[in-house]
Parts: C-alpha cells; structure tokens; sequence
C-alpha cells in the first residue's frame, strides 16, 4: 500500500476519524502513522488487507474495532 492509497482510504472510508486516530484502531504508534503517510516506512501488511478490506466494504469499521478487542462505534 502506498502513501497515497491510505491517505485516500482514511479521506474516504474513514472520513470521521483522524489519521492519528486511524494508526490507534490498527495499534500503531502515531510515529509509525506519520511515518506510513510520509511514506517513511513501509505500511505493514496486515495494516493494508484490514484497510482495502473497508475499503471494499467486506467489513465494518465496528467489525474490526470488535476484532481487534476494541468497543464498535466509539472513534479511536
């Protein structure tokens, strides 16, 4: 995944989250969040498939937070 594409998926699938706020559902660190939208750093695997999976809408933002062991419908 590029830069650019997160960049995109978080404007677009996850417009009402704060990219700081995205790197917390993935359980990154935001220096690892600044790094991955600088393209610092390569954007960890299982990071992109959760991120193209919501972008194609085969899951839910809450489906991953419940996933995750995080609370759905609380943003980050």
């Amino acid at each position: 995944m590029s830069p650019i594409e997160l960049r995109d998926i978080c404007a677009r699938v996850l417009p009402d989250i704060r990219q700081e706020d995205v790197g917390e559902l993935l359980m990154v660190a935001p220096r690892t969040m600044r790094r991955w939208l600088k393209g610092d750093a390569k954007i960890d695997g299982g990071a992109t498939v959760v991120l193209r999976f919501l972008r194609a809408g085969v899951v839910t933002l809450d489906q991953v937070r419940v996933a995750l062991g995080q609370s759905p419908g609380v943003t980050a």
